[in-house]
């Protein structure tokens, strides 16, 4: 998704929800309460009193169903775009922002701790943002062949282009370095942002990505995953004129299902996780599955930037919604009582297994 400018805290609603969001926290420290369960309490003591004003379209917290349960808050500070990854017995995390904050936990339930910054040195070819607002959307996993740990990660190049580039490092936890002296992918027209790899069944390696302009493209890599191969992109997925990003690709049986955020991220409450099916890596075969995650199903404002993966049998997902402190949580306005936060869930996949729900 696109650099954050906005820190503060969520899932918002229209109402003052101050004394309610201590309620739920107490609650939810106490009981370790799923964060959808919590989020019922919270709606429910701040429903306006009669005759009081409504919230505005798209402010509210939303409904929450039986389909959230699964959701529990696990880092209750500003960390978007999360993604995660398990080395040994520890699970890694990181976000959006200067650096690139991670966190680590023995269990993807928690408890996780903040850790700092996984990438200290910024590359040369970034610009340079005072606020590290030009750093986001990473994606961390471990090369097969020598064992390394990569990163894929946007930033803004000096010329205001958001570009994709590429960092290594021994450990999980950093230091990230690239050394390549410039981006990886960084196509003219508009940029690319939120990289993600995928490695097709015969063993060829892909970067999956949003192109500016309303496309999720692949990128054919080489066997090292840092260097693109030469060879065309595919445009997977084309909506003109709409903002479509953040992919990451699962395969369902024979069928590949590609989780994507929709929407800008702080457009009110709008943003939202999406899934669509393939039977492969192709171009304009792509179908949509439906909502994974939206206000409507999770109660939440904003849920989306997610990353997904299975470990046994469980299908994962992390994601960042809005919390925010005082009354009328506009989003799409900066302030310091707004941040996104990181959550976790479960997917369920439905008879067919092509058709993924938060659980």
């Amino acid at each position: 998704m696109w650099p954050e400018t906005i820190r503060g805290f969520g899932p918002c609603a229209g109402n003052d929800l101050v004394t309610v969001l201590r309620v739920k926290l107490t609650l939810w420290r106490r009981t370790r309460m799923p964060f959808a369960a919590a989020a019922v309490l919270t709606l429910a003591l701040a429903q306006p009193a009669t005759g009081s004003a409504a919230a505005a379209p798209g402010d509210s917290g939303g409904d929450v169903t039986s389909a959230a349960r699964s959701i529990s808050l696990e880092l209750d500070r500003d960390f978007a775009d999360p993604s995660f990854l398990k080395v040994g017995r520890t699970w890694y995390a990181f976000a959006s922002g200067d650096g690139f904050p991670y966190a680590t936990a023995p269990d993807m339930r928690g408890p996780w701790r903040y850790r700092g910054k996984s990438m200290p040195s910024r590359p040369r070819w970034t610009k340079q943002a005072t606020r590290g607002s030009y750093d986001w959307a990473p994606d961390v996993f471990r090369r097969a062949s020598d064992g390394r740990f990569l990163m894929y990660y946007t930033a803004h190049t000096k010329g205001g282009r958001p570009c994709i580039g590429v960092a290594t490092s021994r450990s999980p936890a950093g230091p990230f370095v690239d050394g390549h002296g410039g981006p990886r992918v960084c196509p003219s027209g508009g940029g690319a942002l939120d990289p993600a790899p995928f490695t097709k069944l015969d063993g060829t390696q892909w970067m999956i990505y949003a192109a500016v302009g309303g496309t999720i493209r692949a990128s054919r890599m080489n066997a090292d995953q840092v260097r693109p191969a030469g060879t065309r992109p595919i445009d997977l997925i084309r909506r003109p004129g709409t903002i479509i990003e953040a992919p990451v690709i699962q395969r369902s049986g024979p069928r590949l299902v590609m989780f994507v955020s929709r929407f800008h991220y702080n457009d009110r409450c709008r943003y939202k996780t999406e899934a669509f099916v393939s039977v492969g890596l192709t171009a304009g075969t792509w179908r949509s599955a439906g909502d994974v995650l939206s206000q409507r199903n999770s109660g939440l404002c904003g849920p989306g930037g997610a990353d997904v993966a299975r470990s046994g049998r469980t299908t994962w997902i992390m994601f960042h919604a809005w919390r925010c402190k005082r009354s009328g949580c506009d989003v799409s306005r900066p302030g310091p009582t707004r941040r996104r936060v990181m959550l976790v869930g479960t997917i369920g996949w439905g008879k067919d297994s092509l058709t993924p729900r938060i659980q």
